[in-house]
């Protein structure tokens, strides 16, 4: 059918207008889509890690690793994945037992912690995994808690720390665990044994020294500040800081803290976390309503308000003062997130530096890039800050919450909700972000494929009948040629019981629960179709009479993803259903596809209402569970607190909110009961015109063609010719084809029943080739009603569209970019430049402690113009220990630093021309005399003992660094008196030493 053949409404502009799409996104970087979002999984992705080399990625039941490298050449592709992830690069897969909660990254060793539901920690070797190229089994495994792992970190000091419920924290010693990983493949379970036994629980450490708040929150946070040598941890409303050497709490702070912490050591600070100053930042709560006489819907919704805080456990309290997300910066400052989209900076000991609200949007990741802190919104927003605070960059990174974001190489890997995966150069924005964006643009045509389907749209006001088998496939016997067919019914049920149960539903939570009757029409339409033969149901959405499904051929089911549904009432107040929309939302070759069903309002002179409503459920039509996007963030703030904001975070956000959903969409195709009638035709003359197929007397007098011709309602978009008689109004069960409604009111005969859609095209420009900048091309086949259909006073209308849509060829695209970014001079000019490390002098390569006196070890930046950043690691001392020859890992402690050395700070930047002063001091150890769980102690004289720090120092966007060895000597035996020593007692020494070599420098920073 061609295009002219069409009819095309006025006003396709604005909100209205097909969103210009494009092989690249001109108002963000190039991203690396090393996985783009599954289209359908059962694997949710759970938590994200990478080394020096590899991306690790957490799902339910397995672990993805990605090794970089091979991606970027001859793994781009995935052709060897699992079907939900043939989009992705290829990765290994490894099964794993029950659901993984977190990952961390040991550097030093060469291993990947995961920690998982069942309480279970487990050890993976990645030089293991590399030699293999497949799954691997752990190399250690054991009970560490008896509830879930909520969170890991190494310390400072070497130490695998775990967080779990009700605050418990266990730090495991790097000597048990150093014995465990070198026991033999054949002892494992002795292994397993001696690890679940030597830990040292931190909580009753703490406990003991008067934290005693620390039990009341789960450990969701574990975070190595490696500066001052500290840990935090905590949850949501309460932080507590370690000193990661001692294991001591240094103090506990928060909104659920009745009683704040702080250790005599530390100068007593106020709670600076959640001031009054930033409490009046955030929104405060609303004064009582008047009282007043409730109607019986007021009643209705304020029960099922209280039945659904019932069924949430009663949690409440204001989100606003719940951290999200935590980093660590490398200057041993730490930051945080919150739901109300403030930034909160503290200092080493949780004193508040800076508090800003960039964006009033929740925060949902952070990540330490060099001197700068990446920020990851809910609304798939990523910001770019300097270590100031000033914003350097924020675009657009995903369509779902940004929940994760780590640093390999020279990427910025970011995880959205959904599993996507994206990584981007770590020097965005900068020049190569606008080579990048140039080149990808000339070479789409060489990742753009084409596809080609049709899609069956229905549409039944079934008067609150059950209409026959029959009936249904007569209706429907064109999904026959159809890819996806959706149907969208008005009238299921009308009841006033129906009506004010779908407000309950609506308001408790259970609104993708269809009720009996909605139930039987998808079941009936199912076997009409052949459902769990030819189609499977993909999603559905009742609101009281309103009903859509949507069914997709099995052969389409690939490539179907973020299915999701919504409703809009607009019934008395827009709050009942009895009138409104419902819409499912899916991708399709990851184009977006917008179905609607609607019904409006009733009434030959309600043209108005009609018009409203539309606009009501095309502005109000918001997709998506519980992503926390922007257009639900905004409800927090009143427009007061809005403009303390700045003019240009709410210009932006407040636009940015005010976007329908529906305008983002490639293709919407919308059905309904929409009422429009005929106008100035008296009854009698209705039928004359209908009889003798008089459409072009007839159209002209159609209301819904006059306001779209006006661009008063279905702006830009488009119907199929008219060629059918009005659908409405009736006499039920009567085979007369013009049988209208004969009853005393005589109702004009009219097209309530349509089909109306829109596809990349606004209908001003001609359709062209099919490209990725209009992606979504659409034209009817066949547009008709069902007049054999009785059931019901309205007669079922179908259309049947072709659909051609351009696809990109991920593979294909990684490849494009890949070779861009390994060939191109011009990037690999602007590389160099970000990868050039400035030439920095430290003042000695030897350091002999002394008793009480701290050493200085001082680090000149020669550079005019860069910055350097630096970090001080061990590579350990000669192993007491005999290990296995036939253990699977060679271990080390880690790049911890041994418990008798202390370096302030051990991580930082120095400015151009500048100098950073670092004090070494050795503090005596005294060996535990117990451990928790009766596990051995490994204790040590630490005098006369010798390691090899190492300063790591890169610029502070280099994806590698240089190394520069100091070799530090502990006091020798009998040196000083012990009584001018701080002694302490703690369980710790550091085994299996070996030196780092040029492949270990990529690993040495993860900063």
């Amino acid at each position: 059918m061609k295009r002219s053949s069409e009819f095309i409404a006025g006003g396709g502009k604005g909100v209205y207008k097909p969103p210009l799409r494009g092989p690249v996104d001109p108002d963000r970087p190039v991203p690396f889509d090393l996985r783009p979002s599954p289209m359908r999984t059962n694997q949710p992705a759970r938590a994200l890690t990478c080394t020096g080399s590899s991306v690790w990625l957490a799902c339910d039941g397995a672990l993805k690793v990605w090794d970089v490298a091979n991606a970027m050449s001859h793994g781009s592709g995935g052709d060897g994945n699992p079907p939900d992830d043939i989009d992705a690069a290829a990765f290994t897969y490894m099964g794993v037992e029950g659901m993984t909660l977190c990952l961390v990254a040991d550097a030093a060793n060469k291993l990947v912690w995961s920690g998982h539901r069942d309480g279970k920690v487990r050890a993976w070797s990645t030089e293991e995994l590399v030699r293999s190229r497949r799954r691997t089994e752990p190399s250690l495994c054991w009970i560490a808690h008896r509830s879930p792992v909520l969170s890991m970190v190494i310390t400072t000091y070497g130490e695998l720390w775990t967080g779990s419920d009700g605050g418990a924290i266990r730090a495991w010693p790097w000597e048990t665990t150093s014995h465990a990983l070198c026991r033999a493949e054949e002892e494992t379970m002795s292994a397993a044994s001696l690890m679940a036994r030597s830990y040292v629980d931190l909580r009753a450490r703490g406990t003991a020294a008067g934290a005693t708040s620390l039990a009341n929150t789960d450990v969701y946070f574990l975070l190595s500040e490696h500066a001052n040598g500290r840990v935090w941890s905590g949850g949501p409303l309460a932080l507590a800081i370690w000193d990661a050497r001692t294991r001591d709490v240094l103090k506990v702070f928060g909104p659920s803290v009745q009683s704040e912490f702080s250790s005599p050591d530390i100068s007593p600070v106020r709670d600076s976390m959640w001031d009054d100053d930033v409490r009046s930042s955030m929104s405060k709560a609303s004064k009582k309503e008047k009282a007043g006489t409730l109607s019986f819907f007021q009643r209705v919704i304020g029960a099922a308000d209280a039945v659904r805080r019932a069924a949430s456990g009663g949690q409440g309290g204001d989100d606003s003062k719940k951290v999200d997300a935590l980093v660590a910066a490398v200057d041993g400052t730490v930051w945080g997130g919150y739901p109300s989209g403030m930034i909160i900076q503290w200092d080493g000991l949780g004193n508040r530096l800076q508090a800003t609200i960039f964006i009033p949007v929740p925060v949902r990741s952070l990540c330490a890039v060099g001197t700068r802190i990446w920020v990851g919104y809910a609304d798939g927003r990523i910001q770019v800050l300097a270590d100031t605070g000033k914003v350097l960059g924020v675009w657009i990174a995903h369509s779902a919450a940004i929940v994760h974001m780590e640093k390999c190489g020279s990427f910025v890997f970011t995880m959205a909700l959904h599993g996507g995966i994206r990584g981007w150069n770590i020097g965005s924005p900068c020049p190569i972000d606008g080579i990048l964006q140039i080149e990808m643009q000339s070479k789409a045509e060489t990742y753009t494929q084409e596809r080609t389907f049709k899609i069956l749209a229905g549409t039944w006001n079934v008067a609150e009948e059950k209409a026959s088998l029959k009936s249904m496939q007569m209706w429907l016997a064109s999904a026959t040629h159809a890819g996806v067919v959706f149907v969208g019914l008005q009238e299921t049920e009308m009841s006033a019981g129906a009506i004010a149960m779908a407000a309950a539903k609506e308001t408790v939570g259970l609104q993708e629960k269809s009720s009996a009757n909605g139930q039987w029409w998808l079941d009936n339409l199912g076997a009409a179709l052949g459902e769990n033969q030819d189609f499977v149901r993909v999603g559905s959405r009742q609101l009281a009479g309103i009903l859509i499904g949507v069914w997709v051929r099995n052969e389409l089911i690939p490539f179907v993803g973020e299915i999701d549904a919504a409703a809009v009432p607009c019934g008395f107040g827009r709050a009942l259903g009895n009138k409104g929309g419902v819409g499912v939302k899916i991708l399709l070759y990851r184009r977006t596809f917008c179905f609607l069903s609607s019904h409006l309002a009733a009434h030959m002179d309600a043209v108005g209402r009609r018009n409203a409503d539309f606009e009501h459920i095309y502005h109000q039509m918001k997709f998506g569970r519980s992503s926390g996007g922007s257009g639900t963030c905004l409800s927090r703030y009143n427009f007061t607190e809005l403009l303390a904001l700045g003019k240009e975070v709410v210009s932006e956000t407040v636009i940015e909110a005010m976007m329908p959903d529906l305008a983002d969409a490639d293709m919407i195709v919308w059905v309904g009961d929409f009422n429009y009638r005929i106008d100035d035709l008296a009854y009698e003359d209705a039928i004359d015109l209908i009889s003798s197929r008089q459409w072009e007397v007839l159209l002209p007098k159609d209301q819904l063609r006059i306001e779209m011709t006006g661009g008063r309602v279905f702006q830009g978009m488009r119907e199929g010719p008219l060629r059918f008689q009005p659908t409405y109004k009736f006499d039920k069960g009567y085979s007369n084809p013009l049988g209208y409604d004969s009853s005393e009111k005589k109702r004009i005969p009219a097209w309530c029943d349509r089909v109306i859609f829109r596809d990349s095209y606004d209908g001003t420009e001609a359709k062209k080739k099919f490209n990725l900048s209009h992606p979504v091309s659409a034209s009817v086949i066949s547009y008709d009603a069902c007049m054999d259909a009785l059931d019901s006073d309205h007669k079922p209308v179908r259309c049947l569209l072709n659909v051609d849509i351009a696809v990109i060829n991920e593979a294909a695209r990684r490849r494009a970019f890949c070779e861009l970014m390994l060939n191109n001079p011009h990037v690999q000019k602007w590389m160099d430049q970000l990868n050039s490390i400035p030439e920095t002098v430290v003042s000695t390569n030897k350091i002999i402690l002394e008793d009480g006196v701290p050493s200085i070890l001082k680090a000149i930046n020669e550079s005019s113009r860069q910055c350097v950043v630096f970090e001080l690691r061990c590579e350990g001392d000669p192993a007491e220990a005999t290990v296995s020859a036939a253990a699977r890992v060679t271990v080390r402690a880690g790049f911890g630093l041994p418990p008798w050395l202390q370096v302030t700070p051990a991580s930082g930047m120095i400015p151009p021309k500048g100098s950073m002063e670092i004090n070494l001091k050795f503090m005596n150890v005294l060996p535990d005399e117990f451990m928790e769980g009766g596990g051995p102690a490994f204790g040590l004289d630490n005098r006369g003992k010798a390691v090899n720090l190492v300063f790591s120092y890169k610029g502070s966007l280099s994806s590698s660094c240089k190394r520069y060895q100091v070799a530090v000597s502990s006091p020798s035996v009998g040196q000083g008196s012990q009584d001018r020593e701080p002694k302490f007692r703690l369980q710790r020494s550091n085994v299996l030493a070996s030196r780092l070599n040029s492949e270990d420098t990529k690993d040495l920073l993860l900063l």
